[in-house]
């Protein structure tokens, strides 16, 4: 219940409900990744924490599983940590604003 108590949650709240006015998935899947980042960095207590079984699948199903910590270039600080979560939110704007410029058909 502890990752409910972050604030970011309601800003992907929000994301998801463009999403759903604007009728696009991309968008609210959008939305949908930044709430599950923003519950795990919130349940775990510190940015870019993995739990036992996360670490377990990045070690190809070996290894003794006890957690571990995941970085953008080695930055254990919030700025990387709201760009991966916003990164898929700037996919879709790129990609709208090529299609409507007629670049992509």
């Amino acid at each position: 219940m502890a990752g409910l108590l972050t604030p970011l949650l309601s800003i992907a709240v929000a994301v998801i409900a463009l999403g759903v006015v604007e009728r696009s998935v991309a968008i609210a899947l959008s939305g949908l990744w930044m709430a599950v980042l923003a519950w795990q960095f919130c349940a775990i207590g510190f940015i870019g924490g993995l739990y036992d079984w996360q670490t377990r699948i990045l070690h190809g199903g070996e290894g003794s599983g006890l957690g571990g910590q995941l970085t953008l270039f080695g930055l254990d600080r919030p700025g990387p940590t709201l760009i991966i979560m916003t990164l898929p939110l700037l996919l879709v704007g790129l990609l709208r604003a090529a299609r409507s410029r007629g670049q992509l058909r």
